[in-house]
């Protein structure tokens, strides 16, 4: 406990250094961005005020170059000796109530220079003409070093005046330079700084969302390199923490789901049992696996697959069991000293055999609310002192609630390809399980028989007794016809299994997998023998109800179709009637050329 709250508070700490440090840099960040929107700020109330000034300029250099214009437009002809030396003296009052001008020239309609007024009159003050292409430019330009406007009279041109501003009023490079050099030194401080800080905040966060990303697309996870053990170490640190044990979910998810695939794509119920086991041994890991299932009262459970059993047919206690607690809690239940359990001999002969530290799980089986049985796995290849995690358990009780329902669905898969009556397989069923047998043979090179047999004067008993009588003896057969072929062994997951199907009426027939001739006739010979000697039926009055059966034999040959194996074991049942009935005959077809 001291251990975990120690661990709690350094975790606390390094949050709230985490916090702090973050604070710190985002308030640099902020009081950058601050210093830069004052920066901002001033260069453009600097440069608005001057534009102001400006605007202002040019509006009164319009208004008092216009006078000008209308004493040109007054005059009939303004270019004569008289009005110029007049025109002269208007220009010089122009400059002399404006402050802002320090030049006034005045251009004919072709662009030559007709007078001017300037602050100072010299030679090096004396304007040139200018092409009249020029002053229509000037005229368009709304730049603030002159100002060139139009004369006009009754719409044609008269000429062009052009005021032409003091030069100390346009240098703006002396007085604006030295503040923008200022601002922009600033403005570069503060974004190299915050470039700064938010590359080694952002550096980390950026690899870690880019690895999320690639996690997210299916890419394997990899852990992000942050080195030192500022905030940016501890969120990498964190990150790839998590980011494992989220590795190690999806690989569980990988293995349930394949899981499911395996046990859900199965529908015969025996198959199922062996492919269950298997699948727990390789998603656990377990040395033994045992399948228990119950009966019809949900209670007694007796094996119906296993692997690395010694004793499948053993009988569990029901009241002190861990079978037994697992079904009436409906919860997992774990040990690491099996031998005080009655579950112990169905894996070791002795006590003594069990290994120390052996280390056992059993989880119920479940579907749509119904107990169906247990699961039992021990000896886990990488065993610990201390049994099953959390996790773990989480997982494996999950295998076993998609083991339930798969073996739900088989169950009802199984009413619907067996016959009512006896339970056993319906001729649909056996006709697609003979066409899969003949595939197997042909990959495996192993043979195949089958059995074809019916009751003898069945009519008989249906007459004499009745049909429900006929119904008793056609289950009685149907019993000793399952209890006398092989299913699978649950030591051998892996064996093909005998198929007993109904195909009609008192017409039952056998697929042995794996099965030669002589040895399918030896099973036919067992069963009509069980047949004979059957004793169960009896009357009220003390009777005995026996009956026999003739039974045909055949062996598929390489080439042959099912159909021609179901024609021979039918000629040979017909045979073994010939001959007399309550026989076996046996006929083997020859290979396809």
């Amino acid at each position: 406990m001291e251990k975990a709250t120690g661990g709690t508070a350094m975790r606390n700490l390094r949050f709230k250094q985490i916090r702090y440090d973050l604070k710190k840099k985002i308030a640099v960040v902020l009081g950058g961005m601050v210093l830069v929107s004052t920066a901002l700020l001033l260069i453009f109330s600097f440069f608005w005020s001057h534009y102001q000034e400006k605007l202002f300029i040019r509006k009164s250099v319009l208004a008092s170059v216009s006078g000008v214009r209308a004493f040109m437009a007054r005059q009939n002809n303004w270019k004569s000796v008289t009005n110029l030396r007049e025109l002269r003296l208007i220009l010089k009052s122009v400059i002399d109530s404006n402050p802002y001008i320090y030049q006034v020239i005045v251009y004919d309609d072709a662009g030559g220079v007709a007078t001017y007024m300037s602050k100072t009159e010299s030679e090096e003050t004396a304007p040139s003409d200018a092409p009249r292409a020029e002053l229509d430019r000037q005229n368009r330009d709304r730049g603030y070093a002159f100002v060139t406007v139009r004369a006009y009279k009754r719409r044609s041109l008269l000429g062009y005046v052009k005021a032409e501003l003091k030069p100390e009023r346009m240098d703006l490079e002396t007085t604006v330079l030295p503040s923008v050099l200022v601002i922009v030194v600033m403005l570069i401080l503060c974004l190299s700084l915050t470039y700064y800080w938010a590359a080694r905040i952002s550096r980390p966060l950026r690899e870690v969302i880019q690895v999320a990303d690639e996690v997210a697309e299916g890419k394997s996870f990899r852990e992000v390199k942050a080195s030192g053990s500022d905030e940016a170490g501890v969120i990498a640190g964190l990150f790839n923490d998590i980011n494992r044990r989220l590795q190690h979910r999806i690989d569980d998810l990988e293995k349930l789901n394949r899981l499911a695939i395996d046990i859900n794509s199965e529908l015969d119920r025996v198959l199922l049992h062996n492919i269950i086991v298997t699948k727990f041994a390789e998603a656990t890991g377990a040395r033994k696996v045992a399948l228990l299932l119950c009966g019809a009262d949900q209670k007694s459970p007796s094996v119906a697959a296993g692997i690395n059993l010694i004793n499948p047919k053993v009988s569990l206690d029901m009241d002190g069991g861990l079978a037994a607690k697992a079904i009436s809690t409906r919860g997992h239940v774990q040990t690491g000293d099996i031998s005080g359990h009655p579950e112990h001999a169905l894996f070791y002969e002795d006590k003594a055999h069990i290994p120390s530290n052996a280390w056992y799980l059993v989880l119920p089986l479940t579907a749509q609310g119904k107990i169906l049985g247990v699961v039992i796995v021990g000896e886990p290849e990488h065993a610990t002192d201390h049994g099953y995690d959390r996790e773990t358990v989480y997982l494996y009780q999950t295998f076993a609630t998609a083991a339930g329902s798969a073996l739900e669905n088989a169950r009802l898969y199984e009413l619907a390809i067996t016959d009512e009556l006896t339970r056993v397989y319906i001729r649909r069923f056996f006709n697609q399980r003979l066409t899969d047998e003949i595939d197997a043979s042909t990959k495996n090179r192993t043979p195949l028989s089958l059995l074809m047999l019916d009751i003898d004067h069945f009519k008989k008993v249906n007459d004499t007794y009745g049909h429900q009588v006929g119904d008793v003896v056609l289950v009685a057969l149907a019993r000793i016809l399952t209890q006398t072929v092989r299913s699978i062994d649950v030591r051998e997951a892996e064996r093909r299994r005998d198929i007993v199907a109904r195909l009609g009426g008192e017409e039952f027939s056998i697929i042995l997998p794996g099965t030669s001739l002589s040895a399918a006739a030896a099973v036919g010979e067992r069963i009509r023998a069980a047949v004979e000697t059957y004793q169960d039926l009896k009357f009220e009055d003390g009777g005995v109800l026996t009956f026999t059966v003739s039974i045909g034999v055949a062996e598929w040959p390489a080439g042959q179709s099912g159909e021609d194996l179901i024609r021979a074991s039918d000629e040979a049942l017909y045979e073994a009637k010939r001959a007399g009935r309550n026989r076996v005959v046996a006929s083997k077809l020859q290979e396809a050329g």
